[in-house]
């Protein structure tokens, strides 16, 4: 919202949530700089012609089912914010296995910069988000 050179471009195939997600572009009065589609990411990002700095993936599950459209959209250099339900006792090693491996299938190669535990699921399993710069 406040770096005036931003641009993003929000992907959400649920209609009630792309809904709130205009509204909250609205909202934050970035309708110059964020742009909002409904559909399908894996029909939708193949037509954007573009790679990003950052691509975030914030499924509720499932977004290593993505890693094969998420890892080409990240521009060389650029960062994977990877969420992913993970054991506590191990919570981030698994999630850098999986964008490692999907990585390695685009003759690309990951660093690990950081893991974030963003929300408790069970008393032995979260919710991790895992920051992977992508060269």
């Amino acid at each position: 919202k406040h770096n005036k050179e931003t641009k993003c471009v929000a992907i959400e195939l649920n209609q009630e949530a792309h809904e709130y997600c205009l509204k909250n572009i609205k909202l934050n009065k970035v309708e110059d700089r964020v742009t909002a589609i409904q559909g399908d990411v894996r029909t939708i990002c193949p037509t954007l012609n573009k790679e990003f700095d950052r691509v975030l993936t914030p499924l509720p599950k499932g977004a290593h089912l993505f890693l094969d459209i998420t890892i080409p959209m990240v521009k060389p250099g650029g960062i994977l914010h990877f969420y992913h339900w993970a054991s506590n006792d191990d919570p981030y090693t698994d999630a850098f296995k999986l964008v490692e491996d999907a990585s390695a299938e685009y003759g690309r190669k990951c660093l690990f910069m950081r893991g974030v535990r963003v929300a408790k699921y069970s008393p032995g399993v979260s919710k991790v988000r895992i920051d992977v710069q992508i060269v």
